[in-house]
């Protein structure tokens, strides 16, 4: 497929995805459409980066990495704790597996949330969006943890601050 063909399905699938969300909403009228155009942007400027800069695609990869090499150690214990159960996926499912992983974050985050860690995350995630997308640090923080550990482990990390976000 050309590069004119993917873009245009590209156009189509984000507009298709901004348009159910747009229908499903709350309210309306309080959608920040700068807001939701500026995140497009910093997404298109990113992926460009992460494509064609050899560093940044280097840098994203070891942190990437990292999280892999993280979600292992879960899988480790998961082994260590019930035998060869997390792997018979025919028997038991993926339930050891994601059980372990979404324990493990939980401890992991409260260890670096107790050590100040987190916080220093947090304020620098705040500190860079802040200037160009005006949202909170915790906020930040939760989306780009999608990238790296999931959308089941992302919530574990910004946990202490859910008390003082909007819904």
């Amino acid at each position: 497929m050309d590069f004119a063909a993917t873009l245009f399905r590209s156009i189509i699938g984000v507009s298709a995805l901004l348009g159910f969300c747009w229908l499903i909403s709350a309210n309306r009228r309080e959608i920040n459409w700068k807001l939701v155009f500026a995140g497009i942007g910093l997404q298109i400027v990113l992926a460009v980066l992460i494509l064609k800069v050899g560093f940044v695609h280097d840098s994203v990869e070891i942190v990437s990495k990292f999280f892999g090499k993280m979600i292992g150690f879960s899988d480790d214990g998961a082994r260590m704790l019930f035998g060869s159960m997390p792997d018979d996926v025919q028997t038991y499912g993926m339930a050891f597996t994601v059980l372990s992983t979404i324990v493990f974050f939980s401890a992991f985050s409260a260890i670096l949330y107790h050590l100040k860690i987190l916080q220093l995350f947090v304020y620098a995630f705040a500190w860079l969006l802040s200037k160009t997308m005006r949202l909170s640090g915790s906020e930040c923080l939760a989306a780009a943890a999608n990238v790296f550990i999931g959308q089941t482990e992302a919530p574990l990390v910004i946990k202490p601050y859910l008390k003082g976000m909007t819904r």
